[in-house]
């Protein structure tokens, strides 16, 4: 974890095969269009990762959120960008909202 103003950063990395460059660039490109990629590695699709950057975006903004780095044959890194300090998210009419 690591703290560059305002803005916190906690990754978790894994030393597994890695990505290979396409499928890194897929995954990316699905959090950024908000789109379920399908048919990863080994079947596997993105809808968990996917769904934990819409739900990081919808409660602190589009500016954070989640991203993945990867080497092949190397390194798997999840990255979590979120407010230090967040405010309390609103509803519609300016009401706080439990998260």
């Amino acid at each position: 974890m690591s703290r560059a103003g305002p803005v916190v950063r906690v990754s978790v990395t894994d030393d597994g095969v890695g990505l290979q460059s396409g499928e890194l660039k897929k995954l990316n490109a699905a959090f950024r269009e908000g789109e379920q990629r399908e048919g990863g590695a080994n079947g596997t699709s993105s809808i968990g990762l996917l769904n934990v950057h819409r739900r990081i975006q919808n409660v602190f903004g589009a500016e954070f959120g989640l991203s993945v780095e990867s080497e092949e044959n190397q390194y798997t890194r999840a990255v979590v960008l979120v407010p230090l300090s967040p405010e309390p998210p609103k509803d519609e009419n300016g009401v706080e909202q439990n998260v």
